[in-house]
């Protein structure tokens, strides 16, 4: 339960950053400030759709997939005193934090387009967007479990 509540509290940032811009899209679409006709600068959708597309999510998973079987090979392979794996081991530790938040902030993407669909016209609700909230937060914290016992089970052999 405490591995679960640092997982947690470790990413309530990465969490809550979608339902804070959501909140204030739904304040400024209440003053009629905004509308579904409001064009933003391109730097600001260029940004925001960068971080918020399913390729860089694929993108990001993938690369720390492929640098995670890197790093197994590694210490696999290579005849490397204990010292020397405990420190190759520690990507793991970053790994395992950076999966975590990047689950957690597709949770609160989630729980912001929720609410955002429900409040607001111009945007259409996702088909099981209220399954997807419980099941990144359980994704979030089985990956960085997962990878922490895999960290045990190579440095220990």
């Amino acid at each position: 339960m405490k591995f679960t509540w640092n997982t947690l509290k470790s990413g309530l940032l990465c969490f809550l950053f979608s339902p804070a811009l959501m909140a204030l899209l739904v304040v400024l679409v209440f003053k009629g400030k905004v509308t579904g006709d409001t064009e933003f600068y391109p730097w600001v959708t260029d940004a925001l759709s960068m971080r918020y597309s399913v390729d860089g999510f694929f993108w990001m998973l993938f690369i720390s997939v492929l640098v995670s079987l890197l790093a197994i090979v590694v210490i696999n392979i290579q005849e490397i005193p204990r010292h020397e794996k405990i420190r190759v081991a520690f990507f793991f530790n970053f790994l395992g934090s950076f999966l975590s938040k990047l689950f957690l902030f597709w949770g609160g993407v989630f729980v912001a387009w929720s609410f955002g669909s429900q409040l607001i016209d111009f945007i259409p609700p996702i088909p099981g967007q209220i399954v997807a909230i419980p099941l990144c937060i359980f994704i979030a914290v089985a990956s960085r479990l997962g990878i922490l016992k895999l960290k045990h089970y190579l440095v220990r052999g």
